[in-house]
């Protein structure tokens, strides 16, 4: 995956800003060794929509950003992740 320099649109619509933003964030962490996929059973009784999939994925991707980015910092003084 290409790492991802710009932000979003701002006018795009909400699936090419959500995907934009997921994009961005995941560009910033390398890729993990094929793990298996997991599912997560689904809380009181309904599925997650994609929405609110790709919302949180965004959430948890850049929390993971930002503690590297943290590391990384430590390691070579550089600020910023891009």
């Amino acid at each position: 995956m290409a790492f991802v320099h710009a932000r979003p649109d701002p006018h795009a619509d909400e699936r090419a800003a959500l995907m934009g933003w997921f994009d961005l964030q995941r560009g910033i962490i390398p890729p993990p060794p094929p793990p298996a996929l997991a599912r997560r059973p689904s809380r009181h009784g309904a599925e997650p929509t994609l929405r609110w999939i790709i919302v949180h994925m965004i959430e948890e991707t850049a929390r993971h950003a930002g503690h590297l980015d943290i590391l990384r910092e430590l390691l070579d003084g550089e600020k910023a992740y891009f």
